[in-house]
């Protein structure tokens, strides 16, 4: 299996320096903490001068609604727009879509083209507010912005708790991280495309729909988040974009096996480096305690080193992925708390924006 992450590198051809700032770097310049006002000067001169824009994603809006209501949320919520202006990356499930149309694409020997439409919901180069627009709806009394709902938040935190006991189970077998990192793939592609490959699929589907039906006759069929209906519904979603690929592919319908386990669709972001920054978590991270904040870094680092050039995570992220040698070529990383730093990487990658 091939290991390099720069077949993971996804950048749209975009004219701006494109940076992704961990929500804690985003909390840290609100708050006014040491190094905010040279980091601050910096992105609000790139801003102004259309060198740069900072990247908003679905996990700023999910970490940020753990402080729920009140003047902290509305202050952090109010300088992730003042630096982002509201240009945001998909939502995981619609960005793994889009990347698995766009795999099916080359797979069919089309001529790869990456664009920012496959991960933005607006073009980075054209921000949907401009500077003084950011200013004036921050400068307004009431929220703009609702946060995301907090059961969902609660259920991801929850599910990376949960993922403590494989990471020791991994450890104590003594896997290395190709052999964790490769299984981590395969898992990937099983889920997201078993429809394409797996004869035992029908089966699958119907115990899940099973599974649903008695739920609903013992009254326990909510929509919460983890619920039988919401993980059903997820299943289907997922079933129906393999099932839309073969019908609108002849080359994946010929060769089902094949396309699941292409390099096409084994680089995506999501399923390629997701899947290697996992590994690393699993081998890697025995000496640090795992963190419910897990799987929302692991997705933060795939939005962020994937398709930005200056990315920003807590230190124990950019430990585990230095060690790991999983930065790719063109990227910086840098820890979240420093600043400074940042601020310094923003005006000497300028130049290179502007070309």
């Amino acid at each position: 299996m091939n290991f390099s992450i720069d077949r993971c590198r996804r950048r749209p051809n975009s004219r701006r320096l494109l940076i992704y700032l961990d929500t804690s770097t985003f909390g840290k310049l609100a708050n006014g903490d040491e190094g905010s006002g040279d980091l601050g000067s910096a992105l609000g001169r790139a801003l102004d001068q259309q060198q740069a824009v900072c990247v908003g994603a679905p996990w700023h809006d999910d970490e940020v609604a753990l402080l729920r209501v009140g003047p902290t949320l509305d202050l952090i919520v109010k300088t992730i727009r003042a630096y982002t202006l509201d240009v945001r990356m998909r939502f995981d499930q619609e960005l793994i879509d889009r990347e698995l149309f766009a795999a099916a694409k080359q797979f069919s020997g089309e001529a790869p083209t990456i664009t920012w439409r496959e991960a933005f919901r607006k073009d980075p180069d054209n921000p949907p507010l401009k500077p003084f627009q950011a200013e004036y709806l921050n400068s307004l009394h009431r929220f703009e912005q609702p946060a995301a709902p907090l059961d969902e938040v609660s259920h991801d935190r929850a599910t990376s708790s949960s993922l403590t006991e494989v990471h020791v189970e991994l450890r104590g077998a003594g896997l290395n991280w190709e052999e964790v990192a490769a299984a981590n793939v395969d898992k990937q592609v099983e889920y997201l495309l078993g429809p394409l490959a797996d004869p035992g699929f029908t089966a699958v589907a119907g115990a899940r729909q099973q599974q649903l039906v008695e739920a609903w006759m013992e009254g326990g069929a909510d929509m919460d988040a983890g619920s039988p209906t919401r993980k059903y519904l997820r299943f289907m979603h997922v079933a129906s974009t393999a099932t839309n690929l073969r019908d609108q592919y002849p080359a994946i319908a010929a060769d089902p096996s094949g396309f699941c386990a292409s390099d096409e669709v084994r680089s995506l972001p999501t399923i390629g480096l997701f899947s290697f920054l996992l590994a690393a978590l699993s081998v890697d991270g025995r000496r640090t305690k795992p963190q419910p904040s897990d799987l929302h870094d692991l997705w933060h680092l795939t939005y962020g080193l994937s398709r930005c050039d200056i990315v920003t995570a807590d230190k124990r992220s950019c430990e585990l992925v230095r060690r790991r040698n999983l930065v790719p070529s063109g990227v910086i990383l840098l820890e979240a708390h420093r600043l400074s730093e940042i601020a310094d990487a923003v005006v000497e990658s300028l130049p290179a924006a502007e070309q």
